[in-house]
């Protein structure tokens, strides 16, 4: 009975498991397109705090023109807070943040008083002094 041939039925044969090799290629795949829509995240996510930075500029830039077009030459108090709520936003590099410091120093004298004081023509030449050193 032992060396009975069946005809038709085979011998068992090994059958390569490549399901390891399988997985490894998805997760690899996988974490490829992670890390690609974590690129693209955070280039929106700095794409848009330079438009932000941008539009605090225009909007600084909008107020020493008001400053300029002013009649009376006189400066508010709650322009001068507005001027260093922007100045602090803008301030990036190292020259920037010296001469934000000096000027917040400056607008600190039309903050703290009830009286409105003509703006110094050397504040004003320094806050244009400041529009100019943004690059944005």
């Amino acid at each position: 009975m032992q060396n009975l041939k069946l005809y038709g039925i085979k011998d068992i044969v090994d059958i390569p498991d490549n399901s390891f090799y399988l997985f490894i290629l998805f997760a690899v795949i996988i974490f490829i397109i992670v890390l690609v829509l974590i690129f693209y995240i955070y280039k929106f996510y700095i794409k848009k705090r330079d438009n932000i930075r941008k539009k605090y500029f225009i909007e600084f830039k909008n107020l020493l023109y008001t400053l300029e077009d002013n009649k009376s030459k006189k400066l508010e108090k709650n322009l001068a807070y507005t001027l260093t709520k922007y100045l602090r936003l803008l301030a990036k590099t190292q020259e920037e943040e010296v001469c934000k410091d000096i000027l917040i120093e400056d607008l600190s004298q039309y903050k703290y008083k009830n009286e409105n004081n003509k703006l110094n023509t050397n504040t004003k030449l320094k806050l244009q002094e400041f529009l100019g050193m943004l690059h944005v």
